[in-house]
């Protein structure tokens, strides 16, 4: 079976016009070269889960792309947790910068 190929610059050039800064991005090629991407560090490490909630919805945007946000236990995605993560994608814009004023 022939894997799915995604337009990276195009996902890159979105990330550029969302204004999400570079420091926190993956690379995108190792992760799509493989049918699970699996992002392992330190819980104090910024950026990770909002750049990879980022990824997705403009995944979500091109290709109706699913996506899956996975912890270890309850106690990762306890309340004040997701309240913060959205409370960044809030802050910057993103639903409205990603979707075009589709969603809000």
């Amino acid at each position: 079976m022939e894997r799915f190929k995604y337009d990276i610059k195009y996902i890159e050039r979105e990330m550029d016009r969302i204004g999400s800064p570079k420091r926190y991005r993956f690379p995108l090629r190792e992760i799509f070269d493989h049918d699970y991407a699996i992002i392992l560090s330190m819980r104090q490490d910024a950026g990770k889960t909002t750049t990879a909630l980022l990824y997705g919805l403009i995944l979500r945007k091109r290709y109706n792309y699913p996506i899956e946000y996975l912890r270890n236990d309850n106690s990762q995605i306890r309340r004040a947790a997701a309240e913060t993560l959205f409370d960044t994608i809030k802050k910057f814009d993103y639903i409205n910068k990603i979707f075009e004023g589709a969603w809000n």
